[in-house]
């Protein structure tokens, strides 16, 4: 079959003056490319599922969306490193049920360097609790950057997530 009037890739090449190196590098270029995009798009959905989580009020699916490694770096108070510790200072044993009634999540910006990723944004956050027999409310806007990992097992996680107060 004819390449209209050229007999194969190689006649094509020489017609116009590629080297014979480009179009392999292209192919790299372009699947380098798709790559990243579908890093991106990963990187993305655990973010999303993040959300969805707190949503759903399920902190079973919160948890499963960081790393056994995971660190907290909330404003004003110190890192909260490890899973464990991480479940103690969302849920404590002792304190009261709360209820996330919003979480409304805008991600600004999603970059990829190899098994890390970077997703930066913005959370308004509503949510109810109980105290002394009186229903409680209370609101967060918050600023964050989320660092996501990617083990060997190609799995992201939410490996450092850090939160700051937006002014109202």
């Amino acid at each position: 079959m004819s390449l209209r009037g050229y007999e194969t890739v190689n006649d094509l090449r020489r017609a116009f003056g590629f080297p014979a190196i480009l179009p392999p590098l292209l192919v790299l270029g372009t699947v380098a490319c798709n790559s990243e995009r579908a890093d991106q798009l990963a990187a993305r959905q655990v973010a999303e599922a993040y959300a969805a989580a707190w949503r759903a009020n399920d902190s079973a699916a919160v948890m499963a969306t960081l790393t056994d490694d995971a660190v907290l770096l909330p404003f004003g108070v110190p890192p909260v490193e490890g899973t464990d510790a991480i479940r103690r200072f969302w849920w404590p044993p002792a304190g009261p049920a709360t209820t996330v009634t919003r979480f409304d999540d805008t991600i600004a910006e999603v970059k990829v360097s190899g098994d890390l990723a970077i997703v930066r944004g913005r959370a308004d956050v509503a949510f109810t609790w109980v105290d002394e027999r009186r229903t409680r409310q209370a609101t967060s806007r918050t600023t964050y950057l989320m660092v996501l990992s990617r083990p060997p097992d190609g799995a992201w996680g939410i490996w450092r997530r850090m939160w700051a107060p937006l002014p109202d």
